[in-house]
């Protein structure tokens, strides 16, 4: 057991605890800190909407084409494209605005 310095307090604590016992500054061998990305419940209503979007308008653009009327599949097709950017947009817009 060795005594380290803490980056934060400046105390010597040991080199086996997690964090510091005067100030909790994680002191661990790990260094890895996680965060937490707290994301707005209409950001998260818009992902499940896109994904829905996406995924339901390719199934029926993929139905829509094996039937004898295969016009409106690229209109469904299009509709499904346009589900995956909202979807995209949607991540980049979670991460550029994350708390």
């Amino acid at each position: 057991m060795a005594l380290v310095k803490c980056k934060e307090c400046g105390k010597k604590v040991s080199d086996k605890a997690e964090v510091c016992v005067d100030c909790g500054y994680p002191i661990s061998r790990n260094k890895s800190i996680s965060t937490v990305q707290n994301t707005k419940k209409s950001l998260k209503l818009q992902l499940l909407l896109s994904k829905i979007i996406a995924i339901s308008m390719l199934i029926l653009g993929y139905g829509w084409s094996q039937t004898n009327n295969p016009s409106g599949a690229e209109y469904i097709v299009l509709t499904a494209f346009i589900g995956f950017l909202w979807y995209l947009v949607t991540r980049v817009r979670i991460w550029w605005n994350h708390d």
